[in-house]
Parts: structure tokens; C-alpha cells; sequence
């Protein structure tokens, strides 16, 4: 496993079950945005190109899911 791989086990993954970090929140969403976006980029650069689309897919879901946050908006599965 990489140093990355150590991080979201065992930093990132706990945070959100405890609680600690909302996966609504602003900085959950450009975390978020930002990890699709690099392993879109190593896909790419791997000429993976399934895996290309699909990160690019959740990289731009996080993206609109970060911009909702910072408008004031609920989310779609946000409960009200």
C-alpha cells in the first residue's frame, strides 16, 4: 500500500465515521474533488481510460456538490 492508501484508511475513512469530518462539508467536497481529479489525471497518464471517465465523472459530482455547499444549497440527498 502507498502512503496515500495509509491516509485514507487511516486518517480520512475513520474521521467520516466518527463524525469528525461531514461529508457534506466544504472541505470533505474539495478533498473530494481534488483526489478525483489526480487519480483521473495518473489514469490518464496510464492511458486507463475507463477509469479516466469514471473519475472524471466524480470529480465533477464533487465539484457541483462543493459549489450547492458553499451556495447555501441542500444537496440532493440531504435531509431536510
Amino acid at each position: 500500500m502507498t502512503t496515500a492508501d495509509w491516509l485514507g484508511a487511516l486518517g480520512v475513512s475513520p474521521s467520516c465515521l466518527s463524525g469528525r469530518l461531514d461529508r457534506r462539508s466544504p472541505l470533505y467536497q474539495g478533498l473530494n474533488a481534488v483526489g478525483a481529479g489526480l487519480a483521473g489525471v495518473a489514469a490518464a497518464l496510464l492511458r486507463f481510460y475507463p477509469f479516466v471517465v469514471l473519475e472524471s465523472v466524480w470529480s465533477l459530482a464533487a465539484v457541483a456538490a462543493l459549489v450547492r455547499g458553499l451556495l447555501g444549497r441542500p444537496s440532493a440527498g440531504a435531509s431536510r
